[in-house]
């Protein structure tokens, strides 16, 4: 019996404070006449602008740095580059697989006839 007790006391206490600490997020964190809602969309409203201009300052910067790159062309004169061999495998065209893969195949191998197609 002592032991039933105790965590019912327990369990009372957690949920006092659990009442109460959802009181204080949703009545008393919000100042004046702004409900807590509000007053957290509306800063995240204003987080997600700063960051689109910091984002969009980020990206200028990069776009101003590849505009200013040059890039040195003379390696494709030089001999060495020219000596270069292509050693490309030319692909022959291979035999593709069902239209649908997921459709039963009947006894024949071919696909059944009961679906029809669109």
């Amino acid at each position: 019996m002592k032991g039933i007790n105790k965590k019912v006391i327990i369990l009372v206490v957690l949920l006092v404070i659990l009442v109460i600490f959802i009181y204080g997020f949703f009545f008393k964190g919000s100042s004046g006449t702004t409900s807590g809602t509000a007053l957290v969309s509306s800063v995240a409203l204003q987080n997600s602008a700063s960051q689109q201009n910091i984002v969009g300052r980020e990206l200028l910067a990069s776009l101003n740095q590849l505009r200013s790159l040059i890039l040195d062309t003379s390696i494709f004169n030089e001999a060495s580059f020219k000596s270069l061999q292509s050693f490309n495998v030319e692909l022959q065209p291979e035999i593709t697989g069902r239209v649908n893969p997921f459709l039963p195949i009947d006894s024949a191998g071919r696909q059944s006839a009961t679906t029809t197609r669109r």
